[in-house]
């Protein structure tokens, strides 16, 4: 009889990503997120050229969100998964918020939105300390029914509406263009 060879700490680790990609592909093609399917792409264990670090910097997740005929993406939205056995303790999403800062920085700006998604649940210090900060925290059951503990967007995602989305939506792109349309004028004026 042969034994069943027991998973590291990483397979069970990479497994729990793969699930959450597949989850959050499915919310972003069927326009349940907090951005629009049109003109966004989500990735997988992407790598992002840091300047500072002459090298890539992988991220778990990203959605990277483009607005109409652009060539880079004006939005970019890390989703963090944490496949631990027990309720993520602040130190965690502290961690979360500085390496977030400090790669996101590197890599993207300051259009930068972070999602840390985990099996468990957060600690209550966790929840305050995100909340805070405009991180959104997600639970991901076993049979994958997601519970967002703390919103990324402003309206309440146990109770939206397709209505309520495309308004959102409809809100954070006139939001992009205004800052487009900004830049570019202040350009212009430096011109």
């Amino acid at each position: 009889m042969r034994r069943k060879k027991k998973k590291s700490s990483i397979q069970k680790g990479n497994e729990f990503k793969d699930r959450v990609f597949l989850i959050f592909s499915k919310l972003l093609s069927n326009d349940e997120l907090f951005i629009r399917k049109e003109g966004s792409a989500i990735y997988q264990r992407k790598g992002y050229y840091s300047k500072d670090r002459k090298n890539n910097i992988i991220i778990d997740i990203s959605i990277e969100t483009f607005i109409k005929d652009a060539i880079n993406y004006s939005m970019l939205t890390i989703i963090e998964c944490k496949n631990y056995k027990k309720l993520i303790p602040v130190d965690d999403i502290e961690e979360f918020k500085a390496e977030f800062k400090a790669k996101l920085d590197q890599i993207a700006g300051k259009n930068v939105k972070g999602i840390m998604v985990s099996r468990f649940g957060f600690a209550e210090g966790t929840l305050k300390y995100a909340e805070a900060l405009g991180i959104a925290l997600v639970r991901l059951s076993d049979s994958n029914e997601i519970n967002w503990d703390i919103n990324r967007a402003t309206y309440n995602t146990r109770t939206k509406t397709k209505e309520s989305i495309e308004i959102f939506n409809g809100e954070i792109h006139k939001g992009l263009i205004n800052n487009i349309i900004y830049s570019l004028k202040f350009k212009l004026l430096l011109l």
